[in-house]
């Protein structure tokens, strides 16, 4: 009884949760930005400094048009599949390359 329950909260093994909610809305939203912008921040003019101002924003003009086209094919998958997964969405679509989803999953996660 009580011997247990005192063992049990001096245990070194106790995992006590952290506090929850305690982040601001104001680290948050840095936290955000920090993700959003990364390295984009330093890159950007160098790569306009390289190729030039008018073929530097002709290609951020169709970055920007496959990010938007990607972003609203998923949002569409996500709407007809209840269960939109990568994972799913690729046993689905081609079950023979669901390796390859999972491969660019992977590779994805290394580079954010």
């Amino acid at each position: 009884g009580a011997l247990r329950d005192d063992l049990r909260e001096s245990s070194c093994l106790l995992i006590k949760p952290s506090k929850v909610g305690s982040a601001s809305i104001m680290s948050c939203s840095i936290n955000l930005c920090n993700t959003i912008l990364g390295a984009g921040i330093l890159g950007l003019p160098h790569a306009f400094a390289e190729c030039g101002i008018v073929l530097g924003l002709s290609l951020f003009a169709f970055a920007g048009i496959l990010s938007a086209t990607g972003l609203h094919l998923l949002s569409a998958c996500a709407r007809a599949v209840p269960d939109g997964s990568f994972n799913v969405m690729a046993d689905l679509t081609v079950p023979t390359l669901k390796v390859l989803a999972d491969l660019a999953v992977a590779l994805k996660c290394f580079g954010v």
